[in-house]
């Protein structure tokens, strides 16, 4: 709520790369809002909107290396 992304760490088993692709799906209504993920480090993705969350919005992301 009131955030503008989150970042997520990844279980030990999952080691994200360069070449790593990350989809992400909203679980609840995003309100209008436009969002992406992104690899940060090889443990870490970031789910980010394109302007505050009015609400909380739980998503579901699936990694493909």
């Amino acid at each position: 709520d009131g955030e503008d992304h989150v970042d997520v760490t990844v279980e030990d088993k999952i080691v994200m790369g360069p070449d790593t692709v990350v989809i992400v799906t909203p679980q609840e209504d995003v309100h209008g809002l436009t969002f992406f993920a992104r690899v940060l480090t090889s443990k870490t993705l970031r789910i980010a909107l394109s302007g505050p969350a009015p609400e909380d919005i739980a998503f579901g992301y699936l990694v493909i290396n």
